[in-house]
């Protein structure tokens, strides 16, 4: 199919990841314009790949409000060609109602992401045990709390793009299309996804978050702010 060339890149939430960014600020744990990029890097380097979904950073994420994150969305790729891929996929034998349903659900799962990412860190603080303003390089632990409605939104959209971007789920969907035009196989399976990975009460426990990061200053007198380990919430099947 041809969608199936555009469809969501995201990062499995559930593993830690390295980033790093160079920031003009001054170089310091609690500064704000640290903590402020490495909950970037948390949520749009790590829980999700902000740029493969051409998504802004998070910070400007909480300021859009409903018509920016439409008009974001028809900015985009699979946006500005709905209609061309639509097109081709029906010629190719795709059924009609599938792709457009294919479609509608590919809409969700980015603008939902834009939606999810909004307020989901909160009472943040970074935290030095070991600064001193004579060393080029310190270790930081941040620490903040999750919006648990806005994570169990955003874990929710995880599972929607994983069936989004699984081939055989799309195939059989397809096929079930063709035998039964209203049945909508994706929408079965994102239900039963919810049920088995307990996505409403998965959260409910979470207590405080702790990440570590470093703050390092150039020779040219840049902070570099790195994410060095932040181990999300699992995305599994509970025990």
């Amino acid at each position: 199919m041809t969608s199936k060339s555009i469809v969501l890149k995201l990062a499995v939430a559930g593993f830690a990841q390295i980033a790093m960014s160079v920031v003009g600020i001054a170089a310091s744990c609690e500064d704000k314009g640290v903590v402020a990029e490495v909950i970037n890097q948390i949520t749009c380097e790590n829980l999700v790949i902000c740029s493969s979904i051409q998504l802004p950073n998070y910070e400007s994420i909480g300021r859009m409000n409903p018509e920016q994150i439409a008009t974001w969305y028809a900015g985009t790729t699979i946006g500005q060609n709905e209609d061309s891929i639509r097109k081709t996929d029906i010629e190719r034998g795709t059924p009609p109602a599938f792709e457009d349903r294919l479609l509608a659900y590919i809409k969700r799962a980015h603008t939902e992401y834009a939606y999810s990412l909004q307020n989901l860190i909160t009472n943040a603080r970074g935290v030095s045990d070991d600064y001193n303003p004579t060393i080029k390089r310190y270790f930081c632990t941040l620490e903040f709390e999750f919006n648990k409605v806005q994570l169990t939104r955003l874990y929710k959209t995880v599972l929607l793009s994983q069936l989004i971007g699984d081939q055989l789920t799309l195939s059989v969907a397809a096929a079930e299309a063709k035998k039964t035009p209203p049945k909508d196989y994706l929408g079965f399976m994102y239900e039963l996804g919810i049920q088995k990975f307990s996505l409403d009460s998965r959260f409910a426990a979470l207590g405080r978050q702790t990440a570590q990061f470093t703050v390092q200053q150039s020779a040219a007198g840049e902070t570099i702010v790195r994410l060095q380990h932040y181990e999300a919430p699992k995305f599994e099947e509970p025990q």
